[in-house]
């Protein structure tokens, strides 16, 4: 039995763009332990700072309110399209730049009212 060796090939892992959609329970603008996901919202990524209108990929997020991309190394945007929930008040940006990392994370505070707001 003969044994031979390959050059291999240069391979880049591919990097990852995530975050998550979640609760803002406190409306402070970033999560917090204990804040819930919310899961089957839409994410899009476009290819380059800029793409808002071009997605390349959607993702959709799981149970615990995450996303995750596998992209080359490379400038992307994240945006949401949720951007009314009802209910819910938008407590983050609604999209990003991004280079390679995680916590793009898109926060919605429960809407609380008082009972004659409900009313009027």
């Amino acid at each position: 039995m003969k044994l031979f060796i390959e050059e291999l090939e240069q391979r880049d892992a591919p990097a990852v763009i995530a975050g998550a959609f979640f609760t803002d329970v406190n409306a402070n603008g970033s999560r917090d332990p204990g804040e819930p996901g919310q899961a089957g919202r839409f994410v899009f990524l476009g290819e380059g700072p800029e793409t808002w209108s071009m997605p390349v990929a959607i993702a959709i997020t799981d149970a615990n309110g995450e996303y995750r991309f596998d992209v080359p190394d490379g400038e992307y945007c994240v945006w949401r399209n949720d951007y009314l929930i009802p209910g819910f008040v938008a407590t983050t940006t609604n999209r990003y730049v991004a280079a390679m990392g995680t916590g793009f994370d898109f926060g919605y505070a429960p809407v609380v009212m008082s009972a004659e707001e409900a009313v009027n």
